[in-house]
């Protein structure tokens, strides 16, 4: 099964495991241009904060330069949630 996701994803790869997303923790960015995003992240998870660094973040949102204009790669570890755009 596909998750519900907007855009579609072009490949799908589940793998054993799961993520519980805890009452509290933060929303880590590694540059300032995501900080609309994450405060967007924050409303949606309650009990998060933005962080720049040194944090355990929840959820970390990076850009990078091997995903494609439009892209993005959506990790889900027992670890965390890191979005790459």
């Amino acid at each position: 099964m596909i998750p519900a996701l907007i855009p579609q994803p072009q490949h799908h790869q589940p793998r054993p495991g799961h993520f519980h997303i805890p009452p509290r923790g933060f929303v880590g960015i590694a540059d300032g241009r995501l900080h609309a995003l994450a405060l967007a992240a924050c409303r949606l998870i309650p009990g998060h904060r933005i962080a720049t660094s040194g944090k355990t973040d929840t959820l970390s949102m990076r850009f990078s330069n091997a995903i494609p204009a439009e892209g993005y790669r959506l990790m889900i570890t027992p670890k965390g949630i890191t979005i790459l755009a």
